[in-house]
């Protein structure tokens, strides 16, 4: 039973991404979150980001923030696409496309 439940779960996750997608929040073609929406990316220290990637860190104020490349991210690519998705901080692995800090970025970048 437990496998049918973590299949269904899976299920509405792929329908959900689907649904993201075809509403037009496809990640990989806006990049809003990285741009000009936010103006730091505070990481952990124990994030395995800081350990893979330490030329992207910068300390701010004691804190440890992803390096920015002008107003965005630099990580962000001129396509939009992040150079590090793979290894990306935990950050931005949580933040939820579709969700409520998403929609604030793509209207502070103008995608409405």
């Amino acid at each position: 039973m437990a496998h049918m439940v973590r299949g269904a779960g899976a299920a509405a996750r792929i329908a959900k991404a689907d649904a993201l997608t075809a509403a037009g929040f496809d990640c990989l073609s806006c990049g809003a979150c990285c741009r000009e929406a936010y103006h730091a990316v505070e990481v952990s220290r124990r994030d395995r980001f800081v350990r893979l990637h330490p030329e992207l860190i910068e300390v701010v104020d004691g804190r440890l923030n992803v390096r920015r490349a002008g107003p965005r991210c630099g990580c962000l690519g001129d396509d939009y696409r992040c150079s590090v998705y793979a290894d990306r901080p935990k950050t931005c692995r949580d933040f939820e496309r579709g969700g409520e800090n998403c929609l604030e970025a793509r209207q502070r970048v103008g995608l409405g």
